[in-house]
């Protein structure tokens, strides 16, 4: 049995439930594609939280719309805020304005502030004509432009593979990979061996299009998303069974002896409104509406252990409620014209009120 089919029964083992979801995270439905080039550069050796803080910073600091409407199309170009634009704040109001006040981010990677290597990535592609998702898009369809692309960007001090492909990914291209450290990762644990960057995208490339026929729609973008969501929610990614060439294994960690064992702290465990409330703020400001399919889009992109049928958002509202005991003291919305109107963020442990609305 080759790689490829050891990996492919390790991906259908453990995502049996994602798979036929095939649901990709709001960073995949940016507005604007600046948002993408934030996204893609500050996600550099961080935590994504904090890569969602700058973004939602940004946006409210100039009232930008953070995700589009539609998943289904590319929003229109005059919706758009071009490439040139954010160049332009940057340069008027200067590197360390930014930093402090308006991403209020300082982070650096390969010895380089993130917003210094934003610049200039937003420059280049300024260079070559590229402004919206429309501009990227008319590139993604031509190796021999796309591979000049990846070698324009990759050549700015900062940005290596990864981040290129990433950056491309969130643009819109279905066929790309990031190689990051979650999916090596997963591809270790299934095969027993560690792989190089070049050959895990050959691999899920080869799963995703061997996945195809049972799932249509499948490409390798998707299979990548899913793979990580779920080996980043792994609590002990070093420790779980691994089924390789037939067998199962387990993979043993060696510690170093330590003088005094501390328990380990409890891991919290959210409810489906908790659930539902911190996806939420993550994305859209406070008195956004927002559709229930959406809703239940977005709590399963960021908890697809969830079932979609527990995410229940008009039982989360504080103006309507039904007989069951729960629905209505959970103030995550305020329904109105068959939408719901996002809350400020409260503390969902202590039951309200209904009619009670914030």
């Amino acid at each position: 049995m080759n790689d490829a089919q050891n990996l492919l029964e390790n991906v259908i083992q453990k995502l049996a439930d994602q798979l036929g979801t095939k649901v990709l995270g709001n960073e995949f439905y940016y507005q604007s594609l600046p948002l993408a080039a934030i996204d893609a550069v500050f996600s550099s050796q961080a935590k994504y939280p904090s890569v969602q803080n700058v973004i939602r910073r940004y946006c409210d600091k100039y009232d930008l719309a953070v995700f589009r409407p539609q998943r289904d199309c590319l929003p229109p170009q005059e919706s758009q805020e071009g490439v040139s634009a954010l160049i332009q704040k940057m340069k008027q109001n200067g590197i360390p304005y930014f930093i402090e006040q308006v991403f209020v981010n300082r982070s650096v990677t390969s010895g380089r502030l993130k917003a210094e290597i934003l610049l200039e990535l937003l420059e280049t592609l300024e260079k070559i004509q590229i402004q919206t998702f429309q501009d990227i898009h008319e590139w993604l369809n031509q190796p021999v432009q796309l591979q000049n692309f990846i070698r324009a960007i990759t050549a700015i001090h900062g940005i290596g593979e990864a981040t290129s492909r990433y950056f491309l990914m969130l643009a819109g291209d279905e066929q790309m990979v990031k190689p990051d450290t979650m999916i090596r990762r997963f591809i270790k644990y299934a095969l027993g061996k560690t792989v190089s960057e070049a050959e895990a995208v050959r691999l899920i490339q080869a799963v995703s299009q061997q996945l195809l026929p049972q799932y249509p729609g499948m490409n390798p973008r998707l299979l990548d998303y899913l793979i990580w969501s779920w080996q980043s929610g792994q609590s002990d990614a070093k420790n779980y069974p691994l089924v390789h060439q037939g067998k199962t294994e387990f993979h043993e960690t060696r510690l170093k002896p330590i003088k005094k064992i501390l328990p380990a702290p409890r891991k919290k465990i959210l409810t489906i409104p908790q659930k539902t409330q911190l996806a939420m703020h993550r994305r859209y400001r406070s008195g956004q509406l927002i559709s229930s399919s959406q809703i239940k889009d977005d709590v399963l992109a960021d908890y697809p252990d969830t079932p979609r049928s527990s995410v229940i958002p008009r039982d989360y509202c504080c103006n309507v409620w039904n007989l069951d005991p729960a629905s209505g003291i959970y103030h995550v919305f305020f329904f109105e014209e068959n939408q719901y109107r996002l809350l400020p963020e409260l503390e969902l442990t202590v039951p309200r009120q209904r009619g009670q609305c914030p």
